[in-house]
């Protein structure tokens, strides 16, 4: 319920059941990840759990699905065609499974998020390029795909950790948590100081709240440098630019 009360378990598949989200439509279907036939594929069931059916062909590994603002439609990451670990961004619609491959690349292509008005389509991938082409790196950047024109745009160029995209309710910028020249992944416990004898690591490495400007590529920190933040949601309602986010002060330790 919305007040935190009636706990309930809807999926009794005995597997792992990751990633479930509402269609924040209808509020009343679910897709989620699941490994009750294998390997991760993307499922949909209604809000108590029945009427469960399997969306992604059950073909190599289907990760984070992502309704479109209208429910009609979700975004997903998959490895259709490419080694375990290499994804790709598909769109498909929820009713007739008609399916859109967004990119085509032996990199990983993750985490895909809509903008408020469903006309684009932000991602992370660790790929550089453009139309003529697209280099692999070990970099994960923003891309943003928009419908009208069927293109992708890198709108990110760091160097770091890069994960947790979000839009403004605006639809013009993209917010996300950044550790700049980070040297591994960030999280609850890795924001203290490097291990005793590595080489080359000095200092604490600061996760924050950073956002790009899809249209300008204009970018920045939003939170301060003596912050670790761990978790951020920016306001969902058009014309606020409010942000809740737990953070302390760094090495970052819980």
């Amino acid at each position: 319920n919305a007040d935190g009360s009636g706990f309930r378990k809807i999926t009794n598949s005995n597997v792992i059941e990751v990633e479930a989200k509402i269609n924040p439509k209808t509020g009343t279907e679910i897709v989620d990840v699941s490994g009750r036939s294998g390997l991760p594929q993307v499922y949909r069931m209604n809000i108590e759990g029945a009427d469960v059916q399997r969306l992604s062909a059950g073909t190599g590994e289907a990760t984070n699905p992502a309704w479109s603002p209208d429910g009609s439609h979700i975004a997903f990451a998959w490895t259709k065609g490419f080694e375990p670990g290499n994804y790709n961004i598909f769109v498909m619609d929820v009713i007739n499974k008609d399916t859109t491959q967004l990119t085509a690349n032996e990199g990983r292509n993750e985490n895909p998020g809509w903008s408020p008005d469903g006309a684009q389509l932000a991602f992370l991938s660790n790929c550089a390029g453009d139309d003529k082409g697209w280099e692999v790196t070990t970099q994960n950047n923003v891309f943003v795909w928009t419908l009208a024109s069927n293109a992708v745009k890198q709108v990110s160029k760091l160097t770091g950790e890069v994960s947790s995209l979000e839009w403004s309710p605006d639809g013009k910028s993209i917010g996300f948590l950044y550790v700049e020249n980070a040297t591994r992944r960030a999280g609850a416990l890795d924001a203290m100081k490097p291990w005793s004898g590595v080489i080359g690591e000095d200092g604490v490495e600061v996760q924050r709240v950073y956002s790009v400007e899809t249209d300008t590529g204009i970018a920045g920190f939003i939170t301060p440098a003596n912050l670790h933040v761990y978790e951020f949601a920016l306001a969902t309602k058009p014309g606020t630019y409010d942000m809740a986010f737990i953070a302390g002060p760094p090495p970052g330790e819980n």
